[in-house]
């Protein structure tokens, strides 16, 4: 994790697959819904296209959204360890 105290309000955050070969002994852990095996990469960038968070290589049959539930950067947030202004109208 990076820089998570400097985090501003506004974040975009997408996942990516990226294909791998079959781990061995893996079974179904890397498996993912689009019938291949993959890892996933998940970012996350602020207004000025810095990244303000990544995490590389969970397992492909997890979704963006159970990443960021169980990554650092989303159990930090929840738990409001994060230094996140309140929300404000634009």
């Amino acid at each position: 994790m990076i820089a998570l105290q400097t985090l501003i309000s506004q974040i975009a955050i997408d996942g990516e697959r990226v294909w791998i070969r079959k781990p061995l002994k893996s079974k179904t852990e890397y498996f993912c819904y689009k019938d291949k095996f993959s890892i996933v990469l998940l970012a996350g960038v602020n207004a000025n296209y810095k990244f303000v968070f990544i995490d590389v290589g969970s397992k492909g049959r997890f979704g963006d959204a159970n990443i960021f539930e169980n990554g650092t950067f989303g159990r930090c947030l929840m738990a409001g360890e994060l230094e996140v202004p309140e929300p404000a109208p634009l």
